[in-house]
């Protein structure tokens, strides 16, 4: 026994299909934004991990350049300049520290979808960052010093 469709029948099927396809479209187009603000944010969080573990590096980089100019530090200007800088470098690097273990628990609190304070991890970002530059500057301004004493 065969059934045949009735005209309407049939465009009622095809008014489904095309429901259901659209659908599929949505969906699909839902899955590629969703991965794409995971890989946005992923990419965000490489980043800015990354520089955060660069100048950490640089940090203990500046410590170990310091000590080798200890010996060159002869007059009292050149040993307030050595000891700044290193307690900037210092300084940096336990913010630093401060701001790898905090991590953490904040990406675990967001990932859960809490709504968590990103405030700390902030200051304590931008606190090494100033520290940072600052024994930059003292180390790049000792490094001058030393070499135009030494010019003399």
């Amino acid at each position: 026994m065969t059934t045949l469709l009735t005209p309407q029948e049939i465009a009622n099927l095809q008014q489904e299909l095309a429901t259901v396809k659209q659908q599929l479209a949505d969906e699909v187009i839902k899955a590629k934004a969703v991965e794409f603000y995971a890989a946005g944010m992923n990419a965000w969080f490489t980043t800015a991990l990354e520089f955060d573990k660069s100048m950490f590096t640089l940090s203990g980089g500046g410590i170990a350049l310091l000590v080798s100019l200890q010996s060159s530090v002869t007059t009292l200007p050149f040993f307030i300049l050595f000891i700044l800088a290193i307690i900037c470098f210092i300084v940096t690097t336990g913010l630093l520290l401060a701001v790898f273990q905090k991590n953490k628990p904040y990406i675990m609190r967001v990932a859960q979808g809490e709504h968590s304070d990103g405030s700390l991890l902030d200051a304590l970002d931008t606190a090494s960052k100033i520290f940072f530059g600052l024994a930059v500057l003292l180390t790049v301004v000792l490094g001058i010093a030393i070499a135009m004493q030494k010019i003399n």
